[in-house]
């Protein structure tokens, strides 16, 4: 029992896995149904690419023409002015209507300057000389740019591809050399291709000097992208020499209607009527003077075109389309005749009057065939001039005049013979009432002859070659220009020469002045008006041709000129010339690059070229930088020397500005002018000493500030204004004293700076050359310096007053300084002033110091020592600001004066050497203000034997004026006997706040000399002379070593030129120096009063008045206007804001649009702010605060998206730190209150400028910071907020500017900095706008690349357009790959040419061998549009059909995406003309019938044989199958029924048809006569129906054994033994002995009595009832199967078994008792599952397989859906069932198909029944087992029925669901192989097993391989 349960738990662990492994099957099969697709890019690199500057996808602007746009530029030709002219309208920016930005030059706009560099050199040149008379452009091939048609006089017009925005090769060229004088494009038939019209001029005839008639203009039909000659949709029929043919849709019906002008013929329009052209003219133009020009266009506004005509002679006209009256109207024969010479100027008059009539029309001949200089005029009754006709005209009819009566005049000149003219009649007109709309018969403008007198000088002939219409000046409605010829240049003069005219249109009425007319020796050939600067007008090209120069004795040509329209006005001169000169016959605008501005295209009479326009960028390579090493905090631009060009000023910080001025092209390297100053540095030690040793002090002035400090010599009495020496470097000087420190006689300079050591300037004699030395090691912050013979020595020993540290003293000894200190104070006090002096005389000087908030201190000198302890201390205890010492009451002792801050001065004695503790004297002069007491000096002026004190004060700082006060006082106190000081007398005021005072007596006899200098301001010299005080001129000017912040040119005294104002930072002032005839002053003619921290300047016009005003932003303190009254700028502003923030940055702009000027201010910490100027009166507060408070560095202005008003860019610091560039739009009426753009990333940005960086007339944005400078570039009004360019270097800049410097016409960029030198990016020529110049650009059209590193003209960028595949190689390929190897030049790459050595083929689509170009053209229009190839002349090896590899004639159909159309090729391998069942496979009898699956095919009659027995299915055929859908071998009675037993007999009479040898029954009983059968009858005669033992005898109960032999005679169920031992009848069936279960054991007998299959005794044992058979062992729990048997062998039953193993509910109770519980958990329910649904795959896939009826079938697939919807089928099963149903439906069809037609043909001539097995040796050798007895040796057909060995549908045998009413066997083949293995169990049909297929047919077994397609074989068990 224990070996049983270890068996089903292995059981279930193998069932488990199994499952597991199905499980994870099914996820890899899930996973398959569902891959993952990688998401395909939609970028297509042939059209475009990802821009090298910007990063974004960009694409050539494209060109898609319409029924609805006829020239493809985006605009309806209902709202096209000019429909067919692609550049007009283009997508122009709208009109400016204010400056687009303000610059301190005062120049609206950089943009104002762009014109002097349209077009650079020509991109293309045409490669052959060509006399070209017409241009036109469409997009011929349809690939989205413009192609250029040629026409050419003596060469072959043609078409030129556009291949990336250059001419490549023709897309068409005509054969025939013609001379086509017009071209237009048009899409007249509506397919979405242009048609070509050619103006054809007839060729002369080289023998007899006449026209050829081959002058016949056309209209060409598109053959998708080229064109024949030959074929035209229009001709037209007669030689009329067409000068020009357009395209117009006249009717505004839709389409394009025709018109042509003829030079010696009428011009006509031809209708356009649903796509064909009519060959009646609807309008004629009479011929009247050598038609050169028509153009079109809605003159009048009411929405149809009108025209505009230009002739060689005669008038210039405009003609309205408008609704015509018609005439109804009569010719009357009417002969004037004129016909003879005139020897004499003659005027000849004639009338004609009809009154009533409406009109009249004249018939002439024969008019001036000899000179053109006569003209006959058309007069009305009054004489005025209706039309003008000139000579050479010979036959013609004029136009209707509408007039009653008209005069006929003749003029010929007198220089002149001719022979007159002939009226052979006229013609008169009367309304009707009915009108027809057309040109009217009478032109609203005619200009010319007609309006000349034939004496009009230089206007004799109004010889116009071309006109055009343009609305110039923006009113609305189109202008008039007409170009006229010249004639000649004589001796430097214009002899009649020709011009552009412009005539103005003013209510649909045209001056007959022009208003406009270019200048200079013209011969206007063509003309075109386009919007080139893209400042919304257009702009006028022009082009001449040659002419007669007398001055050179030749011909001269003319470059093609620009005329710039600017708002309505045309430049004077022209803007642009081209480099070339030429005679031009053409000229032509587009955008054949697809960057959005236009090209120009010349036409010549030698060499075309293609202009590209010249879109210039700014590179990231510096061009220029200033050698001078400056500290730029800011620049500007100006015109200084009037010379055209832009000079360049810096604003520098501690250095002098500088001027560059600019030589036309570039900057000088070094400056011209640096702006010089009234001295006014940082003055703080005035020192008198006398360093020449001339008897007289000089002056040394030292500087606080980072400058040179000074030495002035005083010569002849007076100082000198140029210093004589300056300190070599820049020291912060504190104090200087001077004094013999080498003891070698002449005075030393010592110097005490800042933060420094000591400095000596040693004199060696000459003052010009003091030697620097550095005295101390240490670094002292000096106050005051002293020079000092402290030891008594006999040398100058140094002491050191210091601030923030201790005192220090450095002894001399023998002119050698202690370099180290030998006496410190012990107390680290701010020292402020010092004086020596022996107070205790005892011959040592003792030190008083006078300190900061602590008085005064005395320290006593004892033999050279000092003492560390002070001895004395004053008992005010303040500021000490000047220390002086005298014997002033005469007692041999010094006594001791101080002045402190607070403008007292105290008198202290000494008494023996003791100071008193208390003052003698004291002076509280001003008690309303701080006075500083700055100097005290004691002399008797007054010499009355007393000490008198001379005192200088301070002056203070006014904070409300923001200047200093003038209240400074010198102020000199008498002194007296008693030892005090009188009443004082001021001497003098001054304004110097902090003077710094020096005072000698050397340089003159009984005067004082002094020097008093200050913060800023300039230093002053006074003498004082028996008590006045006088100031000396001293007027000292230097280099402007100021902070410069900013420089602003403006024109103050408006005499024509620039002045320039700096504007200065930290107490400067501003200033302005003027512009004298080209050259700034060296100082300032101008400075303001205040000493602000200013920021910015700007000139502007703030009050209306005319003259420039300055404001001024500073920083904390008021924004500024310094009002300009006639050229005097007041010195204090009269308007301050009354708001004061941390100004970093100002500008002057109108704001809201009202025409005055705002004011905006940047603040750190603070809103933006706007001041708005109401007609020149300003608030002096806000009117407008930025909502964000930032930390702005600097704005700009400038209309950024061009809608007319300002916007504002601001650069911002975050806490100082990296912040995002801003801008606020503006909404028209002012800005936004937040910024609407922002930058992505932040930048530390110092600057920000509006300016055209790519040159595309837009403003860009460019900011500056502390490491590289960025421009943002401008798309269509919105700032890309990444920077397109940074620069290369890296530098602290921290300003920008914008100018032409080299007046190329577009924008450079000057970057400003102050630790780097000054850089100017030169904008330079860059096409493509990729921010490369084109001089390193390999791809100057291409922003997408730039380099091309193998030369082969494919880009090296793979992220570019046409990007090359081949990187490095250099190849030619083009088609599929680009750049790659190409070695027959066809354009298709080696690696994937069909043909590497043929150029005529290269793509072979369907692999034939045979390319896909045709070389026959006459097959181009039959051909297939979407079969590949194109033609090629002498095309090699041509493909009739290239989607056909068997050339059949039938397309494969793996071809079908690239447009193959069936019936595609079943046998795409191999050549066949089947049609019927399989399309295009072999037909051997040539029925329609592939040989694949007709059974016959070697019998035309018979083709279908689905039951496969070699008989077919067509009843009139030959050998006709009698059972066509039963497989039969009979040939005796009936063809191919079922004969099994081959006896040739079918199943239809053989009466047993599975044996030859037996064929009848006579007792009918079912067994045969015959004897040696199987079924021989037994008991012949006697009917009987036994088939065991013995055949054919009675059998009473059917069982098929004889009565005879029978053991239940009576068929019972009990045997007769049983019977008769039961006493029953054996013989009667109702006499049956008692069985209850029926089992045929009596019940007496029987051991199971319930028949349950349980023995009593076992169910006693299991407690069971034994005589209830619903009761048994396993379902006593419930009533109902609880259990189940497993015997091993044969699997499960509920049947008891002895050697089966029990599982039940009962055996669950015994298993729980034996522990044994886990087993029952081992057999899951889905091991059933898995089986189940195994067996139910299997059997509906043998299902599938054998079924031959399409009903069943259908029911099957009904079966699938719903096993699959229920999910009883897996996902792989349910496949596979599918695709086997799909397989078998196939199958079905063909053989439903073939019986279909089978019946079709007519079987009129019968063909004898061949051996089809003879055609199969290849597939199946013969068998003697094919071989069938029976057979008549006579007969033809000695061998069976064929065998097919051949691929054909597998023979089923029939299934056990069809009925048929006789089972042919299947095919024998008894194979001598030994037979598999024989199922245990009796096979069902279609079962598997042991991998062979079995059916039970006939009683036998029949057997064949599982999918094999041969024969069934039948089972024998002998082997």
């Amino acid at each position: 029992m224990r070996s049983h349960r270890l068996a089903i738990i292995l059981v279930f662990l193998f069932l488990f896995s199994s499952l597991s492994a199905i499980d994870f099957e099914s996820k890899i099969t899930q996973s398959l149904e569902a891959p993952a697709f990688a998401q395909e890019s939609d970028e297509d690199f042939t059209k475009g690419g990802y821009h090298v500057a910007t990063g974004k996808w960009w694409e050539p602007v494209g060109y898609t023409q319409t029924v609805d746009d006829w020239d493809g530029d985006g605009f309806e030709n209902s709202l096209d002015s000019f429909p067919l002219d692609s550049a007009r309208p283009q997508l122009i920016l709208p009109r400016q209507s204010v400056p687009c930005t303000v610059d301190s030059n005062q120049t609206d706009c950089i943009g104002d300057y762009i014109g002097t560099s349209y077009y650079d050199s020509p991109s293309w040149t045409s490669s052959e000389q060509e006399q070209t008379q017409a241009i036109a452009f469409a997009d011929v091939d349809g690939d989205g740019d413009l192609d250029m048609g040629v026409g050419n006089w003596n060469s072959r017009t043609k078409v030129l591809e556009n291949v990336a925005g250059v001419f490549g090769e023709p897309l068409w060229e005509g054969k025939d050399l013609i001379d086509c004088d017009g071209m237009a494009f048009g899409d007249v038939d509506g397919d979405g291709l242009p048609e070509l019209a050619l103006a054809i001029f007839p060729t002369i005839n080289e023998i007899t000097g006449e026209y050829n008639q081959d002058g016949y203009s056309r209209v060409l039909k598109n053959l998708g992208g080229t064109f024949d000659f030959d074929q035209y949709i229009w001709i037209q029929e007669i030689n009329a020499n067409t000068e020009d043919i357009e395209f117009v849709d006249v009717e505004g019906d839709g389409d394009l209607d025709l018109f042509l002008g003829n030079a010696n013929n009428d011009s006509r329009l031809y209708l356009n009527e649903n796509g064909v052209i009519s060959n009646t003219p609807h309008w004629e133009y009479d011929f009247s003077g050598a038609l050169q020009d028509i153009e079109f266009g809605d003159i009048d506004g009411d929405g149809d075109q009108d025209i505009s005509i230009a002739k060689y002679y005669g008038s210039q006209e405009i003609f309205l389309w408008e609704d015509v009256p018609e005439f109804n109207t009569q010719r009357i024969d009417y002969t004037i005749s004129s016909a003879h010479d005139y020897e004499n100027d003659t005027d000849e008059e004639y009338v004609i009057s009809v009154p009533g009539i409406d009109g009249i029309q004249l018939f002439i001949e024969n008019f001036s065939t000899y000179h053109r200089y006569d003209r006959l005029m058309i007069e009305d009754l009054e004489g005025n001039i209706l039309q003008t006709y000139h000579g050479q005209l010979g036959n013609f009819t004029t136009r209707w005049f509408e007039e009653s009566g008209i005069i006929i005049h003749f003029e010929t000149s007198e220089t002149y013979s001719d022979y007159g003219f002939d009226i052979t009649g006229y013609q008169t007109g009367m309304k009707n009432g009915m009108t027809t709309p057309s040109f009217a018969h009478s032109p609203i403008f005619s200009i010319g002859t007609l309006d000349s007198p034939w004496e009009g000088g230089e206007n004799k002939h109004s010889a116009a070659n071309a006109v055009a219409w343009s609305d110039y000046d923006g009113d609305g409605d189109l202008d008039l220009s007409i170009g006229y010829r010249g004639y000649e240049f004589y001796y430097n003069q214009c002899y009649y020469s020709g011009f552009v005219g412009i005539y103005e249109n003013i209510n649909n009425s045209f001056s007959k002045t022009p208003v406009w007319n270019s200048k200079g020796c013209n011969e206007i050939m063509d003309m075109a008006w386009f919007d080139i600067d893209k400042d919304g007008d257009e702009d006028l090209v022009i082009g001449n041709g040659e002419y007669w120069n007398s001055s050179i004795g030749n011909y001269q040509n003319h470059p093609i000129q620009i005329y710039r329209n600017d708002d309505g006005t045309i430049t004077e001169n022209p803007v642009w010339e081209s480099s070339s000169t030429y005679k031009l016959s053409m000229i032509k605008a587009g955008d054949f690059d697809g960057n959005k501005v236009m090209d120009i295209v010349s036409g010549t009479f030698s060499l075309n070229e293609l202009y590209h326009f010249n879109t210039n960028s700014v590179v990231s390579t510096t061009s220029w930088m200033d050698e001078e090493g400056s500290v730029t905090v800011r620049g500007g631009w100006g015109d200084v020397d009037n010379d055209g060009d832009l000079d360049f000023v810096e604003a520098n910080f501690l250095q002098p500005d500088k001027l560059y001025l600019n030589n036309g092209t570039s900057l000088q390297t070094t400056s011209s002018w640096q702006g010089g100053t009234l001295k006014r540095f940082y003055s703080v030690a005035p020192t008198w000493g006398d360093v020449d040793g001339d008897g007289d002090d000089d002056l040394f002035v030292g500087y606080h500030e980072d400058q040179p400090s000074e030495l002035y010599l005083w010569e002849n009495g007076s100082l000198q204004t140029e210093p004589i020496w300056v300190t070599p470097s820049k020291l912060q000087v504190n104090d200087a004293k001077w004094g013999d420190m080498d003891n070698d006689g002449d005075l030393d300079l010592v110097v005490g700076s800042l933060i420094d050591n000591i400095r000596m300037f040693r004199n060696d004699g000459d003052p010009s050359n003091l030697t620097e030395v550095v005295l101390t090691s240490n670094l002292s912050w000096i106050s005051r310096i002293s020079l000092v013979d402290i030891d008594s020595d006999g040398d100058l020993d140094i002491s050191a007053c210091n601030q923030n540290k201790a005192d220090e003293i450095f002894l001399n000894h023998d002119g050698v300084i202690s370099p180290y200190s030998n006496y410190t104070t012990t107390e680290e006090e701010d020292c402020w002033r010092e004086h020596w002096v022996d107070l205790d005389n005892n011959g040592f000087p003792d030190r008083i110091v006078g300190h900061l908030d602590i008085g005064v201190k005395i320290f006593y000198n004892t033999a050279g020592e000092l003492s560390l302890l002070e001895s004395w201390t004053s008992p005010v205890q303040n500021d000490t600001t000047a220390i002086e010492t005298g014997d002033i009451d005469g007692d041999g002792w010094i006594d001791i004066i101080i002045g402190h801050s607070d403008n007292e001065t105290f008198l202290f004695r000494n008494n023996n050497g003791l100071i008193e503790d208390l003052p003698s004297w004291n002076s509280s002069l001003f008690t309303d203000r701080n006075a500083y007491y700055r100097h005290l000096y004691l002399e008797d002026f007054d010499l009355d034997g007393n000490l008198d004190l001379l005192a200088v004060l301070s002056a203070t700082y006014n904070a409300t004026s923001e200047q200093n006060d003038n209240n400074g006082s010198i102020i000199l106190f008498n002194g007296t006997n008693e030892m005090l000081f009188s009443n004082h007398t001021v001497i003098e005021m001054h304004d110097v706040t902090s003077p710094y005072v020096s005072i000698t007596k050397s340089n003159g006899p009984s005067k004082l000399t002094f020097a008093i200098c200050g913060a800023y301001q300039q230093d002053r010299i006074y003498e004082l002379e028996n008590l006045n005080l006088t100031r000396k001129e001293w007027i000292v000017s230097t280099l402007n070593y100021g902070r410069s912040y900013s420089a602003e040119w403006g024109d103050y005294d408006n005499d024509g030129d620039y002045d320039l104002a700096i504007i200065g930072r930290l107490n400067e002032l501003s200033k302005i120096y003027e512009n004298v005839n080209g050259t700034l002053s060296f100082l300032p003619v101008w400075e303001s009063s205040g000493m602000f921290n200013s920021r910015y300047g700007q000139f502007a016009d703030m009050d209306g008045n005319g003259w420039a005003d300055l404001v001024v932003f500073s920083e904390g303190g008021p924004t500024e206007i310094h009002y300009n009254h006639n050229g005097t700028i007041e010195s204090t502003a009269s308007w301050n804001s009354t708001e004061r923030s941390l100004t970093k940055h100002g500008k002057v702009a109108d704001i809201n649009g009202d025409g005055w000027y705002d004011i905006i201010v940047a603040n750190r910490d603070a809103p933006i702010q706007i001041y708005l100027n109401n007609e020149g009166n300003l608030t002096t507060y806000s009117n407008w605060n930025s909502s964000l408070i930032k930390w702005v560095s600097h704005i700009s202005v400038g209309d950024v998206d061009r809608d007319g008003d300002l916007d504002l860019a601001a650069a911002n610091l975050l806490g100082g730190g990296a912040d995002r560039i801003q801008v606020y739009m503006n909404n028209g009426t002012g800005l936004e209150y937040f910024p609407s753009w922002n930058s992505t990333d932040t930048f530390m940005g110092r600057g920000v400028e509006w300016g055209d960086a790519d040159g595309d007339g837009d403003l860009d944005l460019a900011i500056v910071t502390d490491s590289t400078d960025k421009i943002f570039l401008n798309e269509g009004g919105t700032l890309n907020p990444i920077p397109v360019w940074s620069s290369e270097e890296s530098a602290m800049s921290f300003g920008l500017t914008w100018a032409d410097v080299n007046r190329d016409g577009t924008a450079d960029m000057m970057v400003f900095s102050t630790n780097g030198p000054n850089r100017l990016y030169l904008s330079t020529s860059d096409k493509d706008s990729d921010f490369l110049s084109d001089t390193i650009d390999d791809f100057q059209l291409d922003p997408t690349q730039e380099s091309d590193k193998d030369g082969d003209g494919y880009g090296d960028n793979t992220m570019g357009r046409l990007f090359d595949n081949c990187d490095g190689v250099p190849g030619t390929s083009w088609r599929d790959r680009r750049g790659c190897s190409d070695m027959d030049g066809d354009g298709q790459s080696d690696l994937q040419d069909a043909f590497m050595n043929q150029i005529t083929q290269w793509i072979d689509t369907d692999g034939d061998g045979l390319g896909d170009n045709w070389a026959d053209n006459q097959t181009t229009m039959t051909r297939p549009g979407d079969w590949p190839g194109e033609f090629v002349e002498n095309a090699y090896n041509p493909d009739p059909s290239p989607y056909d590899f068997d050339n059949d004639g039938y397309m494969d159909q793996m071809f079908e995406s690239l447009g193959a159309i069936g019936p595609f090729d079943d046998c795409p391998l191999s050549a066949g003309y089947s049609w019927k069942d399989e399309v295009g496979c072999k037909d051997t009898d040539g029925d329609g019938y592939s040989d694949l699956f007709d059974s016959h095919k070697n019998d035309w009659t018979q083709s279908s044989d689905p039951d496969r027995d070699g008989f077919g299915d067509n009843s009139s055929g030959n050998l006709p199958d009698g059972c066509p859908l039963t497989w039969g071998n009979s040939t005796k009675d009936i063809y191919g029924c079922p004969d099994v037993d081959g006896d040739g007999w079918s199943y239809l009479s053989d009466y047993n048809d599975t044996n030859s040898l037996v064929w009848s029954d006579s007792d009918t009983d079912g067994f045969t006569d015959q004897l040696g059968h199987p079924k021989t009858d037994d008991c012949p005669g006697v009917s009987g129906n036994s088939s065991r033992y013995l055949r054919g005898c009675t059998d009473m109960d059917g069982d098929g054994i004889p009565d005879s032999l029978d053991d239940d005679i009576d068929g019972d169920g009990i045997s007769n033994v049983l019977e008769i031992q039961m006493e029953n009848d054996p013989l009667n069936a109702s006499s049956v002995p008692p069985d209850a279960d029926s089992d045929g054991m009596p019940d007496n007998l029987d051991d199971d009595d319930d028949n349950d299959n349980f023995p009593d005794d076992f169910e006693i044992a299991r407690g069971s009832d034994p005589f209830d058979n619903l009761e048994n062992p396993i379902n006593m729990y419930g009533g109902f199967a609880t259990g189940t048997y497993y015997t091993p062998g044969a699997w499960f039953s509920t049947t008891y078994s002895e050697n089966g193993y029990e599982v039940s509910l009962s055996g669950i109770l015994n298993l729980i008792t034996s522990e044994f519980l886990i087993p029952l958990l081992l057999i899951p329910l889905t091991t059933f599952l898995v089986i189940k649904k195994k067996r139910r795959f299997n059997e509906i896939k043998t299902r599938i397989d054998g079924v031959m009826d399409q009903t069943v079938l259908i029911e099957i697939e009904q079966e699938i859906d719903e096993l699959i919807e229920k999910k009883h089928l897996n996902i792989e099963q349910s496949l596979l069932l599918r695709n086997a149903f799909v397989r078998k439906e196939k199958e079905l069809a063909k053989f439903s198909l073939n019986q279909t037609t089978s019946t079709q043909k007519d079987w009129s001539t019968p063909l004898p029944h061949q051996d089809v097995n003879a055609q199969m040796n290849t597939y199946q050798s013969q068998s003697s087992s094919h071989i069938q007895p029976g057979y008549v040796n006579s007969t033809p057909y000695q061998n069976s029925a064929p065998s097919y060995g051949q691929p054909t549908p597998i023979f089923h045998p029939p299934q056990p669901s069809v009925q048929q009413p006789i089972l042919p066997v299947p095919q024998a083949n008894f194979s001598t192989a030994p037979p598999p293995q024989k199922p245990s169990m009796a096979a069902r049909p279609d079962s598997v097993f042991n991998g062979f297929e079995w059916i039970n047919f006939n009683n036998q077994l029949w057997y064949r391989e599982i999918g094999s397609l041969t024969s069934w074989k039948m089972y024998d068990e002998s082997l």
